[in-house]
Order: C-alpha cells, then structure tokens, then sequence
C-alpha cells in the first residue's frame, strides 16, 4: 500500500472518529472585535474538517476574559450546520485574562455535558496573552493533565508567555507559536494533522490497553484452570466436618449397642444364679429330717 493510501486512510479515520473536542478561546480586551471573529473563523476551519455528528465529532465552545462564559454544551449541535451556525454567533466578551478560571471551568464543567464516556477529549485553547495568575494556572493545568484530555495550546502575538502555554499543553508538539491574527489561517492544515495524529496515538493506546486486558484475563483464566485440574489430581477429597461427625455418631452408637448387650447378659446371668441359690435352698429344706413332736404326757402326771 503506498503512502498517499495510507495518509487517505487515516484522514478518513480522523474525520470519522469519535471526538469530544472543546475550544477555549480569549475574548479578553488585548483581543479586540475583530480579531475575535478571526479566531472564530479560524474555529470553524478547524471543525469543518471533521465529521460532526452524535457519533462522531462533537465542539462545545467556552470564551473566558476575567471571567469563563459558556457558550454551548458538546451536545447542542450535532451536525456540521447548526455547529458553524452556532459559533458566528459566539458573542465577545470582554476583560482582563484569566486563564486560571478558564481551566477549572473545563475541568469541571465543560466535558461533562453532552461529553460522552468512550470519546476521545481534546481542549484547543487560543490566546494572545498570559495569566496574571501564574501559580493557580500551574495548579489548574496540573490537575487538566492527570485527566485523559488531550490539551493544545495556540498563542497569538509577543505578550503570550511560552513556557507557560507548554506547562499547559500536553508536550511541546501541543503547543504552537502564531506571529499575528492574520497568520491563523496558516495554521490550519498543521494544527488539524498534529490533532489527527494525536486522535490516532490516543486511540490506538486504547486499544492496546484493551487487548492487554483481554489477554491477561485469558491467561489468568487458562492459569486458574490448569491450577485446578492439577489440584484435582494430586489431592484427595477433603474430609469435611460433617464426615467427622457422623463417625464419632456411629462409634457411639455402636459402643452404646455393646455396652446394652453386656449389661443385658450380665442381668440374665444374675437372675440365672438367683434362681439357682433359690432352687438348691428349696431343695435342702426339703431333704433335712423333720424333728419329731415331743411326747405328750399323760393326763394326772405332776408337772414340774
């Protein structure tokens, strides 16, 4: 297969796969009006070339200034019509750039409605400057990285802070550099491939989790049963407590039975020898000589 082939292919895997994809976009003062809708036709360039639909790209839009301000959920445009609709219509809003609030509102709120459990997460965040608060931005990012959302960063113009767009991102090749507004539009075509490929990696990982998972529950299995059958070859049924009890059961009933027909002979002996004691007494009595009455005296003889 040649490489055009392959490149074919994996745009079509891109374009179709299942995303959750949410833009975090700087509608501070530095940013003005019009360079505003630019970075919303930039958006709508990026989304265009995905396949929007329930079960494939999803957008959900945030803009943030001093404060966050949701604009739609993952879930309210489900194809390509209504989202690009839906994001002329993102209103500026202006202020300061708090970018802090900004990752903790996403943290929080904006991959959970609409967001699906299965679909891969990424965070596209495009501004021209830098936090005023850079400790609870670092916090903020570190707890966005111990998530499974993959974290790109645009920086527009000289007052962006770059090191502080790469501790956002998810690696320095997440993090790209733009001279001005105006250049935007060059930057299409890398930062859809970089998100490509990026969709690719994390899916792909996925998979092989999956099928590692599959394969050690196999092999635990198979191990659980070779252990078994071997156990049931080399070991003798146990002997169960209920087995120990009907013996003892049966060895008391047998010693009972013994015992009763001892006992029984030695009372059918006593009562053997009683009745002959008794028979021989009788017997002597009636063989001793009986003793003869004294002689009776006549009548008229003194007595003394």
């Amino acid at each position: 297969m040649s490489g055009s082939h392959v490149s074919e292919s994996r745009k079509q895997e891109c374009k179709s796969a299942s995303t959750d994809v949410v833009f975090l976009l700087d509608s501070s003062g530095s940013v003005g009006s019009e360079n505003f809708k630019k970075i919303l036709n930039f958006t709508k360039a990026i989304v265009s070339r995905f396949t929007v639909g329930p079960h494939n790209t999803l957008v959900g839009i945030e803009t943030f200034a001093s404060t966050v301000h949701h604009q739609f959920a993952l879930d309210a445009n489900k194809n390509m019509a209504t989202l690009l609709t839906a994001v002329d219509n993102v209103p500026y809003q202006t202020g300061g750039t708090n970018i802090e609030a900004a990752l903790k509102y996403v943290n929080d709120y904006s991959f959970k409605p609409g967001g699906r459990r299965n679909a891969e997460k990424i965070l596209i965040l495009i501004t021209d400057g830098q936090t005023y608060s850079p400790n609870g931005t670092a916090i903020q990012a570190k707890s966005l990285r111990k998530t499974n959302i993959k974290v790109f960063c645009i920086g527009i113009g000289h007052s962006i802070n770059s090191k502080e767009l790469q501790h956002i991102s998810s690696g320095a090749d997440h993090t790209f550099l733009i001279e001005d507004f105006n250049s935007l539009t060059t930057a299409i075509k890398v930062m859809h491939s970089v998100i490509c490929k990026a969709n690719s990696r994390i899916t792909t990982a996925k998979q092989s989790r999956t099928e590692e998972r599959k394969r050690n529950v196999t092999a635990k299995a198979t191990t659980k049963l070779k252990t078994t059958m071997q156990v049931s070859k080399n070991i003798k049924a146990p002997v169960y407590l209920r087995d120990v009890i009907h013996g003892f059961e049966y060895l008391e009933v047998t010693v009972l039975s013994i015992v009763s027909v001892i006992a029984m002979g030695a009372f059918g002996c006593c009562c053997r020898f009683c009745f002959i004691f008794a028979k021989r007494k009788e017997t002597e009595e009636e063989e001793k000589p009986k003793r003869k009455p004294p002689c009776k005296r006549p009548k008229g003889w003194p007595s003394y």
